[in-house]
């Protein structure tokens, strides 16, 4: 079984989770595909691209299964070969139109080609289909801020923080993030409510405070509020 798998990662212990996996493989006559997910997935997550990117050519050369053409873009993504990671993520939309996943890896990798806009209009799509992935619309709200489109930025920075009321997942960036936005968009007071759920939301984190003061030291200053700027960095 996988259990000694599972036992190997959670002990931080790479090399003997590959062991086990190996030991299993080799038992099968035909190609155990769930186990080669499994070992692909640790290769790459300990950044063994060429073996990672190796399982998952072995793969697709039998089957176009979806997860070995996502796990080849992910790998083309993170040794920066962007162009060719896309093509795996289209690939994988080609197959499966519902399988937004790859749209967040694709925009992630048209950013890093320098087409922004291209890189949102696929986030939009991605969360009109599935709205209620937090990671998601923070990423549409990062790529939006930075084509400097303040409206969907704003609202997209606003669903991240709804969304991370009660989730693992949420950041202190969410709310710095959102009350950039709200300046930028002449919303001071909106800022800093948001800075104050902050404050709240994050009690118990003195770097999500420190982060939280420094923004709202920004904000009194760029309303030319010296007194209150100097009070939030107390």
């Amino acid at each position: 079984g996988l259990v000694p798998v599972d036992r190997a990662l959670e002990l931080k212990s790479t090399q003997r989770a590959l062991h086990y996996l190996d030991l299993q493989i080799a038992k099968r006559t035909s190609t155990p595909m769930e186990l080669l997910r499994i070992k692909a997935e640790i290769l790459e997550r300990s950044r063994h691209y060429d073996q990672s990117l190796a399982i998952y050519d072995q793969v697709l050369a039998e089957r176009e299964m979806l997860w070995a053409l996502l796990g080849r873009g992910r790998v083309l993504y993170s040794l920066q070969e962007y162009a060719g990671a896309v093509h795996c993520f289209e690939q994988v939309l080609e197959a499966n139109d519902a399988y937004n996943v790859a749209r967040d890896w694709m925009a992630k990798a048209l950013v890093e080609m320098g087409e922004g806009a291209q890189a949102q209009k696929i986030l939009e799509d991605a969360v009109e289909q599935s709205p209620k992935v937090l990671r998601r619309q923070k990423l549409l709200a990062t790529v939006a801020e930075a084509n400097h489109d303040l409206e969907v930025a704003g609202n997209a920075y606003e669903k991240t923080v709804r969304l991370g009321k009660h989730s693992l997942f949420r950041d202190v960036s969410d709310y710095t993030g959102y009350s950039a936005v709200l300046m930028e968009r002449g919303e001071p007071k909106k800022a800093l409510k948001n800075l104050g759920q902050a404050r709240k939301n994050f009690a118990g984190d003195p770097t999500a405070q420190i982060e939280t003061a420094l923004q709202e030291n920004q904000t009194y200053t760029q309303m030319g509020n010296t007194r209150e700027a100097d009070k939030a960095l107390e």
